[in-house]
């Protein structure tokens, strides 16, 4: 359960977090103005945040560097750039590095979804199935473990929160178990 809430807690973040890493290098070719943070409306204490977890994921080594941008009110009020492109060759990151962007689907998705949430469109808790019928009367497998492996219906409704979060037991093709069915 910790585990779950630890996700619930930073998957916006990450996602906040991928959606500026892809639109830094846009931002950066349209010239935007720069601006304090105040100006527009941001904390400067709270940017400082991207600034120490981009920094401590560099230095855990799960990524060797990142560049971060905020606008808002089409100026650049945070850009952040981290670490190396190239750490082999000992080539800094710099501030238009091109980056390999891929499965972008989820951030912008997410990002979409929040913006609605934020309207007052529907509730983190409201079924899935309310929106999409299919949803309705899910069903899920047992343990690899158990003797009878016939799917059962499942305990609760799947959440919007649960497709956020990445809990709702969907899988993906390559999922050993149920790959062959997608």
């Amino acid at each position: 359960m910790k585990f779950a809430r630890l996700k619930i807690r930073f998957f916006p973040l990450v996602a906040l977090l991928a959606v500026l890493i892809a639109a830094a290098p846009a931002a950066l070719g349209q010239v935007l103005p720069k601006a304090d943070p105040e100006q527009v409306g941001l904390s400067p204490e709270r940017l400082k945040r991207i600034d120490a977890l981009i920094n401590q994921h560099i230095k855990e080594k799960k990524i060797a560097g990142a560049v971060s941008l905020v606008a808002r009110r089409g100026k650049v009020a945070h850009l952040g750039v981290y670490g190396m492109q190239d750490a082999e060759a000992a080539k800094p990151m710099q501030a238009d590095t091109i980056f390999r962007s891929a499965s972008m689907t989820k951030p912008i998705t997410s990002t979409a979804v929040m913006m609605l949430y934020e309207e007052g469109r529907f509730l983190l808790s409201d079924p899935v199935s309310k929106f999409i019928p299919e949803f309705k009367d899910m069903t899920v497998l047992p343990p690899e473990s158990s003797a009878d492996q016939t799917p059962a219906a499942a305990a609760r409704p799947v959440t919007i929160r649960h497709l956020l979060t990445h809990t709702s037991g969907l899988t993906y093709q390559w999922n050993k178990r149920l790959g062959h069915k997608y």
